[in-house]
């Protein structure tokens, strides 16, 4: 069982359109360390490129609910330190510098 979060963008940059989910941020599943989206090329690169965006920009789950950036944060980094990690098992992930994992493809 496992959690998608999302960053709402507000409206599409092209034509104004209200996002659906927004950029994903990743997703947290039972027994698992947190799977953290990274998208390289736009400069979020780890958990603290995302810190700042979290405080601009509204948070939500999958189901819609709203978090707060701490809540967020809360998600990502307080977890079992012996969690499984799925670094090297898939293309796109590496361990990220705490209880989290860096992704880059889609796993939503």
């Amino acid at each position: 069982m496992g959690t998608n979060f999302y960053l709402k963008e507000s409206k599409c940059k092209h034509c104004g359109r209200e996002e659906d989910r927004g950029k994903h941020i990743g997703k947290s599943s039972a027994g698992w360390v947190f799977a953290l989206h990274v998208y390289p090329d736009e400069g979020i690169r780890d958990l603290d490129d995302w810190l700042r965006l979290f405080y601009e920009k509204e948070i939500v789950d999958e189901y819609g609910k709203q978090l707060t950036a701490s809540e967020m944060i809360h998600w990502i980094i307080d977890r079992n330190p012996n969690m499984l990690s799925a670094e090297g098992e898939y293309h796109g992930i590496s361990k990220g510098f705490g209880n989290w994992d860096l992704h880059t493809g889609d796993f939503s």
